[in-house]
This record gives structure tokens, C-alpha cells and sequence, in this order.
């Protein structure tokens, strides 16, 4: 029986009692200790954590929205692990981003700051997922056939690292490309219960790090769900990642929803499929089994035919939709019979060749089949949506099916009632509420929490909605707005960070719009590079349709925000899908999914500007959207509530120039304070 309890900060009678003295000690480490030791006391972050404390106590699933600069993790952290010595069983925190897993738990990160100033003595420990940790066998391999192999730019000084490495983990060797990190890296293909390696590889120890855990295990969103949704699925002799956990905190939230729907879909790559199906030929084999692959080949061939031309054109987004057309289906139908009959016969080679490496090969090939047969499977069923996309590094797009409605795989992935919270600076909609989180999330009976940020942005903020903004309407859109985001450049000296809705609009926007000032553009260098010369760079600006979230810039170097047009949804496949079961539940779908999912975004970006007590600048909304009607609302709701709004760049320039105290005449004043 575990006594992980005896490890908690505190002593408690019952379960009433601990409930009351977790408050207690929340509330002395966040008024008390922590500001002893210089952090300053916010009452939105300690407001945030009692709620988390109670939503996981309670078992229920919470959506917790902070603003930035509330200081959301230390405050999800502590009612985390106090949860977790509770009940002998680490929480889960799963975030979107590698960074955010270093911030939580590396050596300099959040875990071992509040363990160092509360006395805790936290175990926390990242979990990697087995694809971002090599594989010693190939390895091995890679290094034998380093001569002959194909030449790409590096393998000699990733071999090198591989095989003389500690961990093996990736981020070790930040500079590998993704088609350089295959050559050494596990993936699905590898025979680990067959392995000379087996229990003794730098994969068996990552995995036994990352289990071994007792108050806090990190990951990714994409590996918490791959894997509790996998379990059932793992061979034989092979462990989960993860250890068995109490809870999981999903920092980002509002990002969870694709990696859910991944989890529980399945994927086809048409170009793997077809070397999986010329893969199994070998010198000798039966003649049955040949034409079977010749057969096989040629339904890859016709159903890719098919599939592209069911595929919606490309928008900039980044997905494309499938259209659930009749040659699709049959193509798909014609496809299916021929693998069931190709790995009939794999089945018949395998017994043949048992203990061979050519036994081996086709199992591996199997596998890839059968893959591919669950996405068939589901092509073409109403309860679930289709779409394709490219991923960075890719050589071609990946088919994705998955479910619609998410509300099943969290009753599939967790025990029942494992606490589930959702935390990010954006979940709640134009009105406030969190049904539109809800719903994407497919969770019934959620609680929810907001709180705002602990700045002064009545003072630290101007918001621009022109009294001429530029009409949404026309093809010529971008040409008529390009000369007013270049006013607004002039009128900041720069400073700016340009958002646009995807990648279609930014092509047209560079084509229209040269300065003034220095611009960066997306796509012109990594994105990191691109982030570090922006703010070494004062007087620069920068134009991006991926950088509404996720970057943080405080200072002078990001001093407007400037939108040229609002970000509504395009033709997405999972946003149509919404919309339909909008519309099915009797509800407008613009109402019920495009405006919530614009608050939204329109919200993250935003949310860049504001990152310090110190820092002030302009939001600039130069859409005619913005003012008036259901849109000009959510916009509202959007914009930090209490800062000015003006229509003229008058007072912007005065209050940059003066500072944030910089006096702004009534009527200039727009339509006043908004309420989110």
C-alpha cells in the first residue's frame, strides 16, 4: 500500500480536512513564502489554484482560463502534486510544446524552484515519447552502412553523437533534421521484443526514467493521449510510457482537441503504403503471392488518383478537406480487399520463412497495412471527418480520419473519474462561458474558472479601430489594406508584430507591402531565428500567420499588435465538421463556431503584446468587422477590457511617445471599455 501521502506539506485528519488544509497551505505559500522570497502576491493566481485544487479533488474535468502573467503554473503545480501524494500516483502535465516541458521540469525549471523555496522535494521528470530517443540497432546500422548510405548533410556528426551519447534523446542534438533523425531514431517498424538489445537500450531506459516518477510526469499532449489510447493495442512485453497517474493537467488546453482527435483516428501515407506493399517482393517468392502485389500496387496508384481529386484546394490553411465522394469510397473498398488478400499471403511467406529477416520484414510491413486499413475503414463514415495535411519536414500529406465528437475518447483513455484540467490564457468565448471550449473538447459536465491578468491595462494599452477601416469584402483586400498597416508602422516606428489569418493571406500581404521599416517575414528562417532578430533588432517588424500564440517578446521591441483582418475560420475540415453538428443541434453555426473560434485566436494574439508590468502598446484592428454587429462584439470581448479605444493615430503616436499615461481626448474615445 502506498503511504505517498506521509510526503505531503501538510497533516490531515479526513477528507473534509484535507480539502480545508490544502487551502490553507495554498494559501500560506502564495501569500506568504513565495513573496519572502521575492515574488509578488497576485490574487487572479491565487484564485486559479483553488480552483484547480477543488476541480481535481473532485474528479470532474475543469476548463481554467488565466491571462498572461497570472503565473498559471506555479498555481496548477502546487494543487498538482499535492493531489499526487495523495493518492500515491504522479499527475500528468502535458503541454504543446518541447519548451514548455523544460520550463515545468528541467534542472533551472518551475517544479525545481518551488521544491527549492517550498521545502518539497519535488520529483518531477520529463517523458519523451520512444520517436525522439535512438534506437541502438540502428544505430549500430546506420554507422555500418555510413559509407554506402545515401549522403545528407550531418549524418556524420549525428552517428557520431548516437553512439556515444548517455541518453540518446533528441534534444540533445538540436540541430537534426527530421529526415536525418530517422536514420537512428525508434519508430513503429522496430522489433523490440525480438531485440539483442531489449531491456538494456537507452530506449528501455528513457522509458523507466519517465515512469518513474512520483509527483510529476511531463509530456506532450500528443504522448499522454497516444498512449493512453494505445493500451490496449501494445504487443506483448511492451510497457506503456506512462506510468499509472491520479490526474493530467493540460497546459495549452486550447490545443488539445487535434492531438485528441489524432490519437483516436487513424493516418495513411499513400507513398508508405505503396513501399510497404513493393517491399514484401523478395528473390523467390511465389508466384501467387507476386500477383498480389501487383494487384496491391495498383489500388495505391487508383486510390491516391482518387483522393486527390476528392481533396478541397489548398487555402493556406493547414489542412485540406476530403470530400466524401463515390469513387472515393469504391477506390477505398477496392483497396481494402487488396491488402486482406496481400497479407493473407504475407501470413503464408512468414510461416515459410520463420526466424529470418525477411519474417521480420513483413511483419514489419503488416503492421503499416494494417494502419492504413483502419483509415480506410473509417473513410467515408458519417461519425467521423477526413483531411489532409502536410507536416513540416514531410514529404507528402498524410491522410488523417478521425472521430467527431471527442466526448467517448476521454471515457476510452482515463480511468473513470481521473480529474482532467484544461488550462490556457484563452478557452472562454465571446460571451464568456466555456461552451465552445466544451464542445470542441467534447466534455459534458466541465467546470470552469477565468480570471485576468494582473496588469493595469487601462493604462498599459491603446486599442485602434479606424473610423475608415477597410471593408472585408473583395479580392482586392489585401492590396487596399496594405497602405494602412503601413500607416500604423510609421505611427509606432515599428516595434510591431503583424498577424494575418494563414498562409495564403501573408503571400498576399508581402506582395502588397514593402515597409516602412525594416520587415521580417514568416518563412524567410526558422522561426527562432526569426524571433531573436526581431527583438535584437528595435524598429524592425515582424509578419506572421503562426505566431498568434506561443511566442513571448516583453519590452520595447513589441510595442503594437496590428491586425489587418480578422481571423475567421477558413475551410477547415475540423471547423466544418463543427459547424455541421452546430447546425444538427438546431444552433447558427457562426454564432455557435465562427465567432468563438475568432474570440479565441483573436485573444492569443493579443495576448502578445502585454507581457510585463513595464510593457505598453497598441492594438491595431484595421478590419470594418470590428465595429458594429455580432463581430464587432466578440471583438470587444476580445480586447483587453478598460484599455482606450481610438480611431485616429493621433493618440496612438502620443501615447508611445509619452508613455502609458499619455492623456487621449473623449473624443477620440471609441466605443469603450469591452468586457473580456
Amino acid at each position: 500500500m502506498s503511504i505517498a501521502w506521509t510526503r505531503l506539506p501538510f497533516r490531515f485528519e479526513d477528507e473534509a480536512d484535507y480539502t480545508r488544509r490544502l487551502q490553507a497551505w495554498i494559501g500560506e505559500a502564495f501569500y506568504e513564502r513565495l513573496p519572502a522570497a521575492g515574488y509578488q502576491v497576485r490574487e487572479e493566481q491565487i484564485y486559479f489554484a483553488y480552483r484547480v485544487a477543488a476541480a481535481l479533488h473532485s474528479g470532474r474535468p475543469i476548463l481554467a482560463e488565466a491571462g498572461s502573467g497570472t503565473g498559471k503554473t506555479f498555481a496548477y503545480l502546487l494543487p498538482a502534486i499535492c493531489h499526487a501524494r495523495l493518492h500515491g500516483r504522479p499527475v500528468v502535465v502535458a503541454t504543446a510544446t518541447p519548451a514548455l516541458q523544460q520550463q515545468l521540469a528541467g534542472p533551472d525549471g518551475d517544479a525545481a524552484a518551488l521544491s527549492r523555496l517550498l521545502d518539497l522535494e519535488v520529483d518531477a521528470r520529463v517523458a519523451l515519447a520512444p520517436e525522439d530517443v535512438v534506437c541502438d540497432l540502428r544505430v549500430e546500422g546506420a554507422g555500418r552502412g555510413l559509407a554506402g548510405g545515401r549522403r545528407i548533410a550531418g549524418r556524420t556528426a549525428l552517428l557520431r553523437w548516437a553512439a556515444s551519447s548517455a541518453t540518446g534523446v533528441r534534444s540533445e542534438h538540436p540541430g537534426a533534421s527530421d529526415d536525418l533523425w530517422r536514420l537512428v531514431a525508434w519508430n513503429g517498424d522496430c522489433r523490440c521484443d525480438t531485440c539483442p538489445r531489449r531491456g538494456y537500450c537507452r530506449l528501455t531506459r528513457a522509458r523507466e526514467h519517465g515512469r518513474g516518477a512520483a509527483d510529476l510526469v511531463v509530456c506532450s499532449h500528443d504522448l499522454v493521449l497516444q498512449d493512453t489510447l494505445g493500451r490496449d493495442r501494445l504487443p506483448p512485453g511492451r510497457l506503456p510510457v506512462l506510468p499509472p497517474f491520479s490526474g493530467v493537467v493540460f497546459d495549452e488546453g486550447h490545443r488539445v482537441a487535434i492531438a485528441a482527435q489524432r490519437a483516436a483516428g487513424s493516418s495513411l501515407a499513400v507513398g508508405a503504403v505503396l513501399e510497404a506493399v513493393r517491399g514484401v517482393a523478395a528473390q523467390g517468392v511465389r508466384l501467387r503471392l507476386i500477383r498480389c502485389i501487383e494487384t496491391a500496387e495498383e489500388a495505391v496508384q487508383a486510390f491516391a488518383a482518387a483522393l486527390a481529386a476528392a481533396s478541397e484546394p489548398d487555402s493556406g490553411g493547414p489542412r485540406r478537406g476530403v470530400r466524401p465522394e463515390a469513387a472515393l469510397a469504391a477506390a477505398a473498398r477496392v483497396l481494402r480487399t487488396a491488402l486482406d488478400r496481400l497479407q493473407d499471403e504475407m501470413a503464408v511467406e512468414e510461416g515459410l520463412h520463420e526466424e529470418t529477416a525477411y519474417a521480420q520484414r513483413l511483419s514489419t510491413y503488416a503492421t503499416r497495412m494494417d494502419a492504413a486499413q483502419a483509415a480506410l475503414t473509417g473513410l467515408g463514415d458519417p461519425a467521423r471527418v477526413a483531411w489532409l495535411e502536410k507536416q513540416e519536414g514531410a514529404a507528402e500529406e498524410v491522410l488523417w480520419v478521425v472521430p467527431r465528437d471527442l466526448g467517448p475518447i476521454w471515457r476510452r483513455a482515463m480511468p473513470p473519474r481521473t480529474p482532467l484540467a484544461f488550462s490556457s490564457a484563452t478557452l472562454a468565448g465571446p460571451d464568456g462561458s466555456f461552451a465552445y471550449a466544451a464542445a470542441s473538447l467534447g466534455l459534458r459536465d466541465a467546470l470552469g474558472a477565468r480570471v485576468g491578468v494582473p496588469f493595469r491595462l487601462a493604462r498599459q494599452v491603446v486599442c485602434y479601430l479606424p473610423r475608415d477601416a477597410v471593408a472585408a469584402d473583395g479580392a482586392d483586400f489585401w492590396s487596399r489594406v496594405a497602405p494602412r498597416v503601413a500607416e500604423v508602422l510609421a505611427a509606432t516606428g515599428g516595434r510591431a508584430l503583424v498577424l494575418v489569418p494563414d498562409a495564403g493571406a501573408l503571400r498576399e500581404l508581402r506582395a502588397c507591402l514593402d515597409g516602412p521599416g525594416r520587415l521580417l517575414w514568416e518563412g524567410d528562417a526558422a522561426p527562432e531565428a526569426l524571433l531573436r532578430e526581431f527583438a535584437s533588432d528595435v524598429g524592425s517588424s515582424l509578419v506572421a500567420s503562426n505566431f498568434w500564440e506561443g511566442i513571448d517578446v516583453p519590452g520595447a521591441t513589441l510595442s503594437a499588435v496590428v491586425i489587418p483582418r480578422l481571423p475567421l475560420p477558413g475551410p477547415d475540415p475540423v471547423v466544418e465538421a463543427r459547424r455541421q453538428a452546430a447546425a444538427a443541434a438546431g444552433q447558427d453555426p457562426a454564432a455557435a463556431v465562427d465567432i468563438p473560434d475568432m474570440t479565441l485566436r483573436l485573444k492569443q494574439g493579443v495576448g502578445r503584446l502585454i507581457r510585463l508590468e513595464s510593457d505598453r502598446g497598441v492594438v491595431a484592428v484595421l478590419d470594418a468587422r470590428a465595429s458594429g454587429g455580432a463581430l464587432g462584439a466578440a471583438v470587444e470581448a476580445a480586447l483587453p477590457a478598460g484599455a482606450r479605444r481610438v480611431r485616429t493615430l493621433g493618440p496612438v503616436r502620443r501615447f508611445l511617445e509619452a508613455g502609458a499615461e499619455a492623456p487621449v481626448r473623449a473624443a477620440e474615445r471609441g466605443a469603450g471599455r469591452g468586457s473580456g
